[in-house]
């Protein structure tokens, strides 16, 4: 897995997305890597990864950035990526959530 703040780990418009590389999967981390949960039974474990996403406005902001904003800083973001895969290897799911700080 790459590090949430990493430029690696930066989520670009123009790039192909973070999540469909599957060199990005195979470095991963599984559930319960940093909390110390145990694996679920029966299945492999479910991966995820951490993405930084390009700053936000703040809702109720103008979205053009001119050197006289004196407003709020933008918002950081990150997306958070998962996937799991059924035992029988047939079946997969993804799911993404984003999370604001």
């Amino acid at each position: 897995m790459r590090c949430a703040c990493t430029a690696a780990g930066t989520s670009s418009a123009s790039a192909a997305p973070y999540w469909d590389s599957a060199g990005d999967w195979a470095n991963a981390r599984n559930y319960g890597a940093y909390t110390g949960v145990g694996k679920l039974k029966g299945l492999p474990a479910p991966k995820y990864l951490l993405e930084k996403m390009p700053p936000a406005p703040v809702p109720g902001e103008n979205l053009t950035n001119t050197s006289s904003y004196t407003g709020p800083l933008p918002t950081q973001m990150y997306r958070v990526t998962s996937k799991a895969t059924a035992s029988n290897g047939n079946i997969v799911v993804e799911l993404q959530s984003v999370y604001l700080p």
